[in-house]
């Protein structure tokens, strides 16, 4: 992906939210403004190589878990929901950033989470 459309595009391998932030600069393959309105509705977003899911997405059988599961290649990171929005409401202001005709579309979608 051209770091020109990515969400994120500083990121440290060192980075704690390194899985999370890759996850986001993904988000154009899924669609990116339809895939924040699952997300903001808490239902997950993925693909064989990567995801974002919820507590509630679990199948039967699955182990519980609390917080937002966000998953990119053989790595998997569970943040609390205030880090969940902080990196969602970032993500969408770098969207916004390169995209800036879908800014009203994108603005409707945070002010679902307060944002």
């Amino acid at each position: 992906m051209k770091k020109d459309s990515q969400m994120f595009v500083e990121i440290s391998k060192n980075d704690d939210l390194l899985i999370p932030k890759l996850f986001f600069n993904t988000l154009m393959r899924f669609g990116f403004i339809s895939s924040i309105e699952r997300l903001v509705d808490q239902k997950m977003v993925a693909d064989e190589y990567n995801g974002c899911s919820f507590p509630g997405d679990l199948d039967a059988g699955e182990v519980p878990f609390e917080g937002i599961k966000f998953r990119y290649i053989d790595d998997e990171i569970i943040v609390d929901e205030t880090t969940f929005r902080s990196l969602l409401k970032e993500a969408c202001e770098g969207f916004i950033k390169h995209h800036p005709a879908h800014e009203e579309s994108v603005r409707q979608v945070l002010k679902r989470i307060g944002g």
